[in-house]
């Protein structure tokens, strides 16, 4: 029973993604398929197709951040990830650890894809972005989302990340000055 309720769950997410697809206008983006979304759904992505709704109002450079990210989801093939999580958990759906295991996954992919995302961009603007959109809900659980729960994670990795970096060019600097001199 638990076996076949978790397949019908999935299935029904599943389909609710193709709907999405089928049912939204869509342009190519270098090799990804950028489908605008009528609906208020928060951006994520499923494969090569990135989806991005409504609201918050997104600014070109916005909407640009946001594609840069899911792109890396689809670059990464993190949604093979998901779905192979999914099923392991429709097998063994009476396993906690699995459940446990997909969100440790969820989260490790989303700090990997906004590590590389904000590599070319100010944090602050990025934090900001993140924060606004993770006000809409997400309500496709098989896509990789721009937002989620770990929101707050996400932003203090990415500024530890930056000061990180900022500190080692700081030293960087501090041991050449005396060699040139």
């Amino acid at each position: 029973t638990g076996l076949v309720v978790f397949l019908l769950v999935f299935i029904v997410r599943l389909t609710g993604i193709l709907k999405a697809l089928k049912q939204a206008a869509a342009y190519r983006f270098n090799k990804h398929r950028i489908i605008e979304l009528k609906s208020q759904d928060s951006p994520f992505s499923f494969f090569n197709y990135i989806f991005i709704g409504s609201t918050p109002p997104l600014t070109e450079k916005e909407k640009q951040q946001i594609i840069e990210h899911e792109s890396i989801h689809a670059k990464l093939y993190h949604s093979v990830d998901i779905v192979l999580l999914n099923i392991l958990g429709i097998v063994f759906w009476f396993n906690p650890f699995v459940r446990i295991y997909k969100k440790i996954f969820v989260q490790l992919h989303e700090f990997e894809a906004d590590a590389r995302a904000v590599e070319a961009h100010e944090v602050d603007d990025y934090c900001s972005l993140l924060a606004r959109v993770a006000l809409y809900s997400a309500d496709y659980k098989l896509a990789n989302h721009f937002s989620n729960s770990l929101t707050l994670k996400r932003i203090e990795m990415m500024r530890t990340l930056k000061q990180k970096i900022k500190s080692w060019k700081v030293i960087a600097v501090a041991m050449v000055i005396p060699i040139v001199f």
